[in-house]
Parts: C-alpha cells; structure tokens; sequence
C-alpha cells in the first residue's frame, strides 16, 4: 500500500521469464558450495551444506519502500532433509537487518518460520507452524508493516498465520 495508507500497490519482480535469468533483474550469488541456474522459468538452487546457507538469487537493485510490503514466492523443497528451506527474505539495507520466511529443519527448529535479524532484535527465529512433510509446490507470502516495524501476516497455501513478529 502507499504511504496513505491507500491500497495502490506495484510489482516490483516477478517471474523469470522462459530464457533464462535476466542478468539485468536478478544476481545469483553461488557461494561457497552452492549450484544455482534458471531452467525454463524456474530457478533450482543445491547446497550440500547442512550448518549454513551459501548462495541466493536477489534482485539487481535495492528500492526504497514504505509502509507495508508484501513478498510471495512459489518454491518446493526437493530434499525434506535440507536444513535451511528459505524461501524469501526482504533487506533492509541501513541496518543490515533481514526478515524472511523459512521452512527450517535443524537441531533446535522444525518449523515454518519468521527469521529476523537486526542490531536490536532479540532471538532469530519465530515459529508458526510445523515444517511441511512434502516435496510439493507451495506458495509463501509474508507482510511487513515497516511504519509499525513488524510481521503482520505469513502465509502458506492459503493458510494464514497472523502475527505481531518484531521486526522493528
């Protein structure tokens, strides 16, 4: 929505496209370990990595947003064993904070989560609901209200989890 409150709103990014990743949009950052490619309009990421994540693909440019923002992606986990599944993170570029939604599975969560991070955020991850236990398509959105500095809503196939995750 605009700064009024209104309910204007703009795409920023979408799909793809079916010829491959448009170097002018997208920037895929392989990381250590990590294979990413765009087949079709798809994009398939691997990291045989178990303790941290590696690569991304994130937008081109940085753009200046305010009030609420809503991130969705579709993504399937091929592997249910993978420890990290994130699906999106939004960045926020002054204080090097994130938020995001993850379908984690490691030592201390087995969850879909909100993971957040920032200088005065305490704890990381907030859980909402269990991990899903299928290698099928899902579609993820989340809201963020940046006046109010919080998670207003996360879904998952239509399934709504509203919250109030600290985000500020």
């Amino acid at each position: 929505t605009d700064e009024t409150g209104g309910n204007e709103s703009t795409l920023i990014r979408s799909d793809f496209g079916s010829d491959g990743l448009d170097a002018d949009r997208w920037v895929l950052d392989s990381g250590d370990d990590e294979t990413g490619e765009v087949r079709g309009d798809r994009f398939y990421s691997r990291s045989p990595k178990r303790s941290h994540d590696a690569g991304r693909l994130q937008s081109a440019e940085a753009f200046e947003v305010r009030g609420r923002v809503r991130v969705e992606a579709r993504a399937k986990l091929h592997d249910l064993t993978s420890w990290d599944g994130r699906i999106a993170e939004l960045f926020f570029t002054e204080t090097d904070g994130t938020v995001g939604v993850v379908e984690l599975n490691n030592t201390s969560d087995t969850a879909l989560v909100v993971s957040r991070s920032g200088p005065d955020i305490p704890g990381r991850n907030v859980e909402l609901a269990p991990r899903v236990e299928t290698t099928e398509w899902h579609v993820y959105a989340f809201t963020v209200d940046l006046d109010a500095g919080t998670v207003t809503e996360v879904t998952r196939d239509g399934e709504s989890f509203d919250e109030s995750v600290d985000v500020a």
